[in-house]
């Protein structure tokens, strides 16, 4: 533990550095709140922060590290963002109430499995989420409603062949079963040749956003169309995206 909050000062007086002496104050008490576990009111202190300093390109890095935390990682839930398992209550219908997904549910809670208990305490965000797709410089934002929550970095098609437009998210699936075009054969997944990677989402007919078994493809373009994530991030865009609610926009620069 002194180790963790050692790492998150340093980390914190380096940005101080970078953004000037009125900053210093705002950077401590985000780090106090950070390493005590109150990620929500570390965000809410760089929100502050980013008034007095619009645009200020370290603490908006920090804001979509602690984000991405906030909405990804398994934590106890607060009087913010408990939700109390009722008779009757699913993780499907819990995950429809708040427009997220069972598995982002899964994910928050640490959970192994889909089995509840009346009265569990359960921690849920409210969604949904979308992602948005800037060709010019390989990134998948995820957005709430106008805010950038955070970034990855992404593969795209030869050529220029990632379609633009607003699509919505389609059917998703995990381990998905790859199709050759070219040679019309379905390749398994964990085939020597499936390089689909882990999790699969629909977004036009044949493009998706996909995995990787190739992570130096990333930030080029190599696929046939394809977005690329690494298969942990795009693990994450899986649980973040609801099928049929989540847009996903792809542009051709910000």
């Amino acid at each position: 533990m002194k180790k963790t909050c050692a790492i998150i000062l340093i980390g914190c007086l380096s940005l101080a550095c970078r953004l000037g002496a009125q900053h210093e104050e705002a950077l401590r008490q985000i780090a106090a709140q950070e390493s005590a576990g109150n990620l929500r009111g570390a965000i809410a202190s760089i929100e502050t922060a980013l008034k007095a300093a619009p645009g200020a390109e370290a603490l908006v890095l920090r804001l979509r590290e602690l984000n991405k935390k906030f909405y990804l990682d398994s934590a106890p839930p607060s009087s913010d963002d408990a939700y109390k398992v009722r008779a009757g209550d699913t993780l499907t219908s819990i995950a429809r109430a708040h427009c997220i997904t069972p598995e982002l549910i899964m994910r928050l809670n640490g959970l192994r499995d889909d089995r509840l208990r009346r009265d569990q305490a359960l921690r849920v965000v409210k969604g949904p989420f979308d992602a948005h797709v800037i060709k010019q410089s390989y990134t998948l934002e995820i957005r709430r409603g106008d805010a950038t929550l955070f970034t990855y970095r992404v593969g795209l098609g030869k050529d220029g062949s990632t379609p633009t437009g607003v699509f919505v998210a389609g059917a998703k699936l995990k381990n998905p079963t790859q199709f050759d075009r070219e040679k019309r054969a379905a390749i398994a997944f964990g085939a020597p040749d499936h390089t689909l990677g882990t999790r699969w989402i629909t977004l036009l007919g044949e493009y998706g956003i996909h995995g990787t078994v190739e992570p130096e493809s990333i930030g080029k373009q190599l696929s046939k169309g394809c977005i690329r994530l690494c298969n942990e991030d795009v693990e994450q865009v899986f649980d973040l995206l609801v099928p049929g609610k989540s847009k996903v926009t792809v542009v051709e620069a910000p």
